[in-house]
C-alpha cells in the first residue's frame, strides 16, 4: 500500500461490529486482571483518576504494574519511566507482526498510530486469531472497534476493583493480575503455526524459571532471547540439511 492511498477513515459499521465482539474470553481474563490491579492500586494509595489515566495512556497492564510498584517503592519518575520503557520493548515485535494486517484498508496514518497504541498481549493474541479471516477492506476498522471495546471493559473492571478494594483480599487481587500472562502463554501456544514456535515457548518457560534464581533482573529477557534463538537456530539447521 502506498502512502498516497492511506486517506480513509474507519468504516463505522465495522467499528461497531468490533465493539460488539469485544466481550469475549480474552477481555474477560484481562478485565479480571484489571479488577485485581484496581484493588491493589487502592491499597498502594493511588487515586481513582490516576488508575483510569494509566489504563488509557499506558494500557499494557505489566507496564502499569511496573510503574506503580516502582513509584510506590520511592524511586523517582525517571527511574519508573525507564523501567516502563524497557518492559515495553517486548511490544515492538508484536506491533511489527500485526502491521501487515493493519495496512490493508488504507486508513489515514493517525488511525494506525491509534492501533499501535492498543498493541498489548490481548490485542496481539486476538489479532493473530481474528484478523487473517477478516475481509481486508474492513479488518482494520473492525479491530479498532474491538480494541476500544476491550479497553473500556478492562478499565471499567479496574474502576470496580478500586471501589471494592476493601472487600477483596490482597492475595486474590494480586493473583488476578497474573491471569493475563497465563492467558498470553496459552494463547501463543494455540496460535503457534509450527512446532518450532512451541519449542521456543517451552524453552523460554523452562529457562525463565531457572534464570529467575540466577539473574532475576534479566531472567525474562534472557529466557526469550535464548529460547527463541535456540529454536530459530534449530529450524535453520534442519532447513539447511534438506
Amino acid at each position: 500500500m502506498s502512502a498516497g492511498t492511506a486517506d480513509k477513515n474507519p468504516d463505522f459499521a465495522s467499528v461497531l461490529e468490533g465493539l460488539r465482539a469485544s466481550p469475549c474470553a480474552a477481555s474477560l481474563v484481562l478485565s479480571l486482571s484489571f479488577f485485581g490491579f484496581g484493588a491493589f492500586a487502592r491499597d498502594l494509595g493511588l487515586a481513582l483518576w490516576q488508575l483510569v489515566f494509566m489504563a488509557f495512556s499506558t494500557w499494557a497492564l505489566p507496564s502499569i504494574v511496573i510503574f506503580t510498584i516502582t513509584m510506590a517503592s520511592g524511586a523517582g519518575i525517571l527511574v519508573a519511566a525507564l523501567a516502563v520503557a524497557v518492559s515495553a520493548i517486548r511490544l515492538m515485535p508484536m506491533t511489527i507482526a500485526l502491521m501487515p494486517y493493519y495496512t490493508t484498508e488504507g486508513l489515514k496514518r493517525r488511525w494506525l498510530f491509534a492501533l499501535a497504541h492498543f498493541v498489548a498481549v490481548t490485542s496481539y493474541v486476538e489479532g493473530l486469531a481474528r484478523l487473517p479471516s477478516r475481509d481486508p477492506a474492513t479488518r482494520t476498522s473492525y479491530f479498532l472497534g474491538f480494541c476500544v471495546g476491550v479497553m473500556l471493559l478492562a478499565t471499567s473492571a479496574g474502576v470496580a476493583g478500586y471501589l471494592v478494594a476493601g472487600a477483596t483480599p490482597k492475595p486474590i487481587a494480586i493473583g488476578l493480575v497474573f491471569m493475563t500472562p497465563m492467558y498470553f502463554i496459552c494463547g501463543m501456544a494455540m496460535t503457534a503455526s509450527s512446532r518450532f514456535e512451541l519449542l521456543a515457548l517451552a524453552l523460554g518457560f523452562g529457562l525463565g524459571s531457572g534464570l529467575m534464581f540466577v539473574v532475576p533482573e534479566f531472567s525474562l529477557a534472557l529466557a526469550g532471547i535464548l529460547g527463541g534463538g535456540v529454536s530459530y537456530a534449530l529450524r535453520a539447521l534442519l532447513k539447511a540439511k534438506r
